[in-house]
């Protein structure tokens, strides 16, 4: 949709809105928008409606066509060009509203790239739950335990040597000559 309006001739501050369609201008009685002048051609422009916009294009050769005052054969319109259509001048108007939202064209490899992304994603997730079934983390060691008391050590020291007596018992060959050393510091580390 767009208008046009005259700014002059015999219709100048008339204004015509274009739904759709190809408008022909000249000065034939068939034409869509019928002008009067010097210069206008029977069949002078043609507005045509096309996918990127409207076009003016002119339809006889030598008929003085300019948009913004260059001279032209076929070019796209764009809001407040103007027209000259031999003496006759018209502003051309597009509605002023929300720009259309053009579409981005995606490219072959679009859907194979997003194919490979989550592909690679499912491997880190599999990878990540892998090693959070296998890690296997060290329980925390328990405490040292507390240090024994003189009575406890007393006790244990003779149960120790009530050991070594008796392993000497069993074994009446071998001379006493010392106390073994683990009678006396043993690895416990509480008896230290």
């Amino acid at each position: 949709m767009y208008r046009l309006v005259f700014l002059s001739g015999s219709s100048k501050g008339h204004r015509l809105t274009v739904e759709e369609g190809d408008v022909v201008i000249g000065s034939d009685p068939d034409c869509h928008v019928k002008l009067s002048g010097e210069s206008v051609r029977a069949k002078h422009a043609v507005l045509e409606q096309r996918a990127k916009g409207v076009h003016v294009k002119a339809l006889s050769e030598g008929a003085p066509l300019k948009v913004n005052g260059i001279p032209v054969l076929d070019v796209r319109l764009t809001h407040s060009d103007e027209i000259d259509v031999g003496d006759v001048r018209l502003l051309f108007q597009t509605p002023i509203g929300p720009e259309p939202v053009l579409k981005r064209r995606r490219s072959k490899f679009h859907g194979l790239t997003f194919s490979a992304v989550i592909l690679i994603l499912c491997v880190q997730l599999v990878i990540l739950a892998g090693l959070f079934v296998f890690w296997r983390v060290d329980p925390i060691p328990d405490a040292a335990p507390p240090p024994l008391t003189a009575a406890e050590r007393a006790e244990r020291l003779q149960q120790r040597l009530l050991t070594w007596s008796q392993q000497q018992a069993e074994q009446p060959t071998a001379p006493f000559r010392y106390i073994p050393e683990w009678i006396v510091t043993p690895d416990d580390p509480g008896f230290r």
